[in-house]
């Protein structure tokens, strides 16, 4: 069970450099009168270019002016390449590092300081005005938007406590202020509201990302700075009284919401079947292809049949999730109730794919996981594909830092570094990474991996 479970659009290399087609950006931005650069470097470069605080201008004021000037240009810029920017990690990835650097050079350090301390409010307003039903009725609602009192009257809330959750929301850019206690809906808003998945994330987030962060310095004090022994021995664990697995099983709504939740995980992202080369695995239209192990609900395994590959393709998970495979997906794989720390029913199959699972727990627990996988390969045939982040020697990004930390916290865990993959699969006899396939510049990548004895 995995806890988290396109074509690029014009991406080229120049150096080091992601560039994009720029054509309908200079097109959307002509009556504004910009010049755009065709690179996001350089259109980051531009943003942080020295002559913004030159000392050839007279004045603060001139200085401020252009500062706003070039701020101004790059928020245009930034919102006609949204899609393009939306699929292009790389560049993404570059104008957001700039994005950040620019908000720390300019607020002075306490003042960054005292937005961390605030920032737990944010998933909390979230949160409330979700559950109370007002950010699905503002959604619905469209440009005109909803009143505090309509929503309030609507929920049985008070007024007032409608206000300060709304006001505080489109303080961030959730909502949308159209007028005195009035507010109407935004992308992310709708995103949320017409997202099953995400909305099961939203509510995971609460109970186990935010959480485990509370409780996480107590914790790692209390056990003299040690890392959790395992899932049972977490700052999750021992604040709810169970580990996740057992928490979940224990309140079944919870459940269904990861499970939806696991199933977003890949929204906008390279499909790995478009990196790695299933076109080229060879079997018989008898054969089973690939066995998704741990796979969920089925999604990975509903995206690759539409490929229409050759071949059987098998889901594999526990029973009550496997029980949630939606109707329309049934008919694209068969499904098997199956637990991964026990033998795997399936021999010589052409390949194993496990996503987001390795993650969830530590050496012994992973070795065990994979020694039960390489029983049933066939050397010389089959492949176990690992589908895992990376986590770079330098320069982590802040997503994989995150995903790192709720490892820890939540399942006494963590992502790994290529060295610690190296050293997991290496030390299992008879496995050897064949190929470490790059997926997304956030590190995702496929682990290929072979039996050779």
């Amino acid at each position: 069970m995995s806890l988290y479970s396109e074509e690029e659009h014009s991406m080229t290399k120049e150096g080091s450099e992601a560039s994009i087609n720029l054509t309908p950006v200079t097109e959307a931005l002509e009556n504004d009168k910009i010049t755009i650069s065709t690179t996001a470097a350089a259109v980051e470069q531009r943003i942080d270019s020295p002559r913004v605080l030159s000392r050839s201008f007279s004045g603060l004021q001139t200085r401020m002016d252009e500062l706003r000037d070039l701020l101004t240009q790059a928020e245009k810029c930034a919102e006609a390449l949204g899609d393009e920017l939306a699929t292009n990690f790389a560049a993404q990835a570059q104008v957001l590092a700039k994005a950040r650097s620019i908000i720390r050079k300019t607020q002075k350090p306490d003042q960054l300081l005292k937005e961390i301390f605030t920032s737990p409010y944010h998933l909390a307003c979230l949160q409330t005005a979700f559950d109370a039903g007002w950010l699905r009725s503002i959604q619905q609602a469209g440009s005109p938007g909803r009143t505090v009192g309509e929503l309030a009257t609507g929920s049985g809330a008070e007024d007032t406590l409608v206000r300060q959750v709304l006001r505080y929301l489109a303080a961030h850019g959730d909502l949308r202020e159209v007028a005195v206690d009035k507010y109407a809906t935004t992308p992310l808003n709708s995103t949320l509201c017409t997202n099953d998945g995400l909305a099961g994330g939203l509510k995971h987030a609460g109970d186990a990302y935010a959480f485990s962060a509370a409780h996480m310095p107590d914790f790692l004090a209390a056990n003299g700075y040690k890392y959790p022994a395992d899932i049972e021995s977490t700052p999750y664990a021992e604040g709810h009284g169970l580990s996740l697995f057992k928490d979940l099983a224990e309140r079944p709504a919870l459940g269904r919401a990861f499970n939806k939740y696991t199933a977003t995980v890949a929204l906008g992202r390279r499909s790995w079947h478009d990196v790695f080369p299933m076109k080229e695995v060879d079997v018989d239209d008898d054969e089973v292809m690939l066995v998704d192990v741990g796979g969920g609900r089925g999604h990975e395994l509903a995206a690759l049949a539409r490929k229409q590959l050759p071949g059987e393709l098998v889901l594999q998970d526990l029973p009550e999730v496997v029980s949630q495979v939606p109707r329309e997906w049934k008919s694209r794989f068969t499904s098997q109730a199956h637990d991964y720390f026990t033998p795997q029913p399936r021999k010589d199959v052409r390949a194993y794919y496990m996503r987001r699972v390795l993650h969830e727990y530590n050496d012994e627990k992973c070795t065990q996981i994979l020694s039960y996988t390489r029983d049933a390969m066939k050397p010389g045939y089959s492949s176990l594909l690992i589908n895992e982040l990376v986590i770079p020697d330098t320069g982590c990004s802040p997503a994989s830092a995150t995903f790192d930390l709720i490892m820890m916290t939540v399942l006494g865990a963590r992502e790994r570094t290529k060295t610690e993959w190296e050293t997991l699969i290496g030390n299992i006899d008879g496995l050897t990474i064949k190929k470490m396939h790059k997926l997304e510049e956030t590190g995702e990548c496929i682990i290929e991996v072979v039996r050779g004895d």
